[in-house]
């Protein structure tokens, strides 16, 4: 509750652009807002390492993930309540959805490594 007039947002980095980068007709300054290296969270492919079947779905969806173990599961209502978390240590299985009326859901699939959302539709 502090105020930011006059004092402005500090920077957590700095960068100046070089004579190197001005030659070269490079934007140092945005290549560095634009790279996101040091998150460390990188989205992996969605249709590449994760699937998720049938969709629409009636009692049960099924998950296939290639190259990680999933960690977390979160459903999410179309609203963006949390109606469910499951660990899950395997990198295949079901998540039961019997209970849920009918409609849209998201799905938040967490890995090590990563973090993926799909929408899901159960009849």
């Amino acid at each position: 509750y502090t105020p930011t007039q006059r004092v402005g947002i500090i920077p957590d980095f700095e960068v100046h652009p070089t004579i190197l980068g001005i030659r070269a007709g490079q934007d140092e300054v945005m290549d560095f807002a634009l790279n996101c290296d040091f998150v460390n969270i990188k989205e992996i492919g969605i249709d590449e390492n994760l699937k998720l079947y049938p969709n629409p779905a009636k009692d049960e969806i099924r998950y296939d993930l290639v190259n990680d173990n999933p960690i977390l599961f979160e459903l999410f209502d179309i609203q963006g309540r949390k109606l469910k978390t499951i660990k899950i240590n395997s990198p295949s299985g079901r998540i039961d959805i019997s209970e849920l009326k009918s409609g849209v859901y998201i799905i938040k699939i967490f890995t090590n490594k990563s973090s993926q959302t799909k929408l899901i539709i159960k009849n």
